[in-house]
Formats: C-alpha cells, sequence, structure tokens
C-alpha cells in the first residue's frame, strides 16, 4: 500500500513540499495553453529533501513556515489499471504560534501544536496522535515531536478501519469539545471528479492529455508526481491550476524534464477544494474540504 501513499501526500496543503522533484523548467510559448493559469514546481531536487510532514500516512503537508491551524477532510479515488478503491482521512492541527521549532542546526521546522481536547467528524472521534516534523540533516533523517494532531483514517489495506464516510457534495460535522465548551461547524464536501489521461503527438512532441468531469466554472488544481524506482517513494513534482473547462494539455517539457531512470509511475490527481474560516474568540483555523481522483500510469 505504500504506493497508495502519493494520495495522502498531496492531501495536502500544496505550497511547500520540500526538495524532491524536478529543476524549474522553462516553457516555450506554443506549449502554454490558454485555460492554465498556474504551474507550481513543488520541490527541486529528487535526491534531496529537508523537511518531510506529510510525507507518509499522516496526510497532510503544512503550510510551511506559515503554518495555519486547520480541520482537513478528505475524500479520494485512486485508479491504477482495473484496480480501484476509495479513501477517507481526516486529520485536525491546532498551532501555538508563538512557540516555534529549530531543528539541531537551527532550522526552522514549524510550530508547536497544542490538545484541543477532543474533535469529532461525523459525530466520529478522532484518535489524539503524536505531530511529528521529519527532516533530513546532514543525510540523517530525523524526527521532532510536535505536540498532538486528530485523525481519522478509513483505507484498504490496513487493518483497523474507522467509520468514516463522507459523501460528495453533501455536508461533513465538525464537532470540538474542549474544557466544557463545544463548538460545532459543518463543510460542504466538493463534488466527485473523475479523470482519463492520454498521450498524442503535436508538433513531434508527446504531449499528456487530461480530461475530468468539468462544471464549468472557477478552477481544478491537477498535481504531477512520480514513483521512485528504488523504493516506490511518492514524489510530488507540479501543482497545476487550470480552469474548469474539462481538458487540458499538459507542457511537454513538463513530463520530459522527469528521470525515467529514477521514477517509474507517473500519478495525475484532480483536486477540488472547500476552505471555510472559522474562529473560536481571538482563534482563527480553517476547515478543507477536499475531493481527489488519481490516475497512476505507466512513464511514456
Amino acid at each position: 500500500m505504500k504506493r497508495y501513499s502519493f494520495i495522502l501526500l498531496v492531501f495536502i496543503s500544496l505550497n511547500y513540499f520540500g526538495c524532491n522533484s524536478p529543476e524549474p523548467t522553462p516553457l516555450s510559448a506554443d506549449s502554454v495553453e490558454n485555460n492554465l493559469m498556474e504551474i507550481e514546481v513543488l520541490s527541486q531536487n529528487p535526491n534531496e529533501s529537508e523537511i518531510l510532514t506529510g510525507y507518509d500516512s499522516t496526510g497532510y503537508t503544512p503550510n510551511i513556515p506559515n503554518n495555519n491551524s486547520f480541520i482537513f477532510l478528505s475524500k479520494n479515488i485512486i485508479n491504477e489499471g482495473s484496480l480501484s478503491f476509495e479513501h477517507e482521512y481526516s486529520t485536525s492541527v491546532f498551532f501555538i504560534k508563538d512557540s516555534s521549532i529549530f531543528s539541531s542546526s537551527g532550522k526552522f521546522l514549524g510550530h508547536k501544536t497544542f490538545d484541543v481536547g477532543m474533535v469529532r467528524i461525523n459525530n466520529v472521534t478522532a484518535h489524539k496522535l503524536p505531530f511529528v516534523y521529519r527532516y533530513r540533516e546532514n543525510g540523517l533523517l530525523k524526527d521532532t515531536v510536535a505536540g498532538y494532531q486528530f485523525v481519522l483514517n478509513r483505507r484498504k489495506g490496513r487493518p483497523f478501519q474507522d467509520p468514516l464516510n463522507f459523501e460528495f457534495n453533501s455536508n461533513a460535522s465538525i464537532e470540538i469539545r474542549r474544557f466544557g465548551n463545544v463548538f460545532n461547524s459543518e463543510i460542504l464536501m466538493p463534488i466527485q471528479t473523475t479523470g482519463a489521461a492520454s498521450y498524442e503527438t503535436i508538433r513531434d512532441k508527446k504531449n499528456l492529455k487530461l480530461s475530468w468531469t468539468s462544471i464549468q466554472d472557477g478552477s481544478i488544481d491537477i498535481v504531477i508526481g512520480g514513483y521512485t524506482i528504488s523504493t516506490q517513494t511518492p514524489i510530488p513534482f507540479y501543482r497545476i491550476k487550470v480552469l474548469d473547462t474539462g481538458v487540458v494539455r499538459i507542457p511537454p517539457e513538463l513530463i520530459a524534464s522527469i528521470p525515467k531512470d529514477r521514477f517509474n509511475k507517473l500519478l495525475i490527481s484532480f483536486i477540488r477544494r472547500n476552505v471555510n474560516p472559522q474562529a473560536i474568540d481571538s482563534f482563527r483555523f480553517n476547515i478543507i474540504a477536499q475531493s481527489m481522483y488519481t490516475l497512476v500510469l505507466e512513464m511514456p
């Protein structure tokens, strides 16, 4: 199931992913379509990574260094060939902004977190688990416990399944209990998205054509990543924001920049997200609901 942890790493906040992808690639003017709004290189070097929080089953990568507290809900569908399964995940992290954590070399890792007491998602009590910053220092992998997070996880292959079930385009409920005080809210899960990918040759260049179920409004995020041949570790390369027109051709330079001697699978994730800002007195946080559809493909 390690391969499918890619779905977890893009749960995420896509603002920071460490240093795990190809060098920035210049694009030719005729390779960019009108509906392609933004291309972000998520990391720089496939062989090195500094801060690794979110690269495992923790699911959500916080926006480092501007950590913002959040309650994160995600419903995902993963497809590889004839295999398909669903995965629901939730994590809640509340940061102490005036309490920073540094590595032994002085690198800022993030903020400590505090225990809010109890978090319930759709009437299911989340597990209170350590929130850990994982990072690489002088070539060694290290970790630092920053406090707690509140997690629910329902995924094929796990020995224990939480009774979590998000419905597309339906409200999910959130409850926080702390010192006898109760906070209640809800958020609308995004609609279901399905996608497809194919290769086509244009002007002697191999283009990756992506299509998805469109609502013809706003934008959608697409994350392109891959699995390392040596360890089958999922690495995100690019986040692409496009107008929600239902089809886009990925500039061939992006796919060509992925080193085929190190990556043997391509991952394409179509992501929709709703964000609901909240406040309890002066404490502010975001409730984030996400739907994601991921394709696992052979490298071209």
